[in-house]
């Protein structure tokens, strides 16, 4: 019965401590804030040193002040493949590629940022699915035209003397 109640005393404690956990501070990583109509997500333990967004390409180029663990940028395809169809870091800089028109909004914070990525004006709701591919079509006939023979000498030209440096060409009828 002692060890029971060793054992239950145990589990309990372990039970305290994993919920006390997540209350503790935590490592660098993103949480989603807002998944509505926009989506707004809060990066923490990512000092953000600047920011370019490129309406083109539907993507934001990312420069950190410090490196930055991949696994944070690898997470935001997996966990939010409605939004982010690419995203990528290399050391200190990254890339956020968005599954549809957005505007990039970010915000600097104490810890981090924010980064609101709002559907722009006339953009579908959703991702926009690419046609299926067109299966190839038999053409009639033979595709590529056989190659000619071997090419018949040019006849020669009379009164054209021979020129310098070059072999004499024979003339007539060889």
């Amino acid at each position: 019965m002692r060890h029971v109640w060793q054992f239950t005393a145990g589990a309990l404690t372990g039970a305290i401590l994993l919920c006390a956990a997540p209350a503790q501070a935590q490592g660098p990583g993103f949480e989603i804030v807002s998944n509505g109509p926009a989506l707004e997500l809060r990066f923490r333990g990512v000092p953000l040193k600047s920011v370019r967004a490129d309406d083109n390409q539907n993507a934001l180029s990312l420069d950190f002040n410090q490196p930055v663990d991949p696994a944070i940028f690898d997470a935001l395809v997996r966990q939010l493949p409605q939004w982010v169809g690419m995203a990528y870091t290399t050391y200190d800089n990254g890339v956020i590629r968005a599954t549809r028109p957005v505007t990039f909004l970010t915000r600097q914070e104490t810890d981090g940022f924010s980064l609101r990525m709002q559907p722009r004006s006339g953009a579908p709701a959703t991702a926009q699915m690419a046609p299926p591919p067109v299966a190839p079509q038999q053409l009639p006939g033979p595709v590529m035209a056989p190659y000619p023979q071997a090419p018949q000498p040019y006849p020669p030209q009379p009164g054209y003397p021979p020129q310098p440096g070059y072999p004499p060409q024979p003339q007539g009828g060889a």
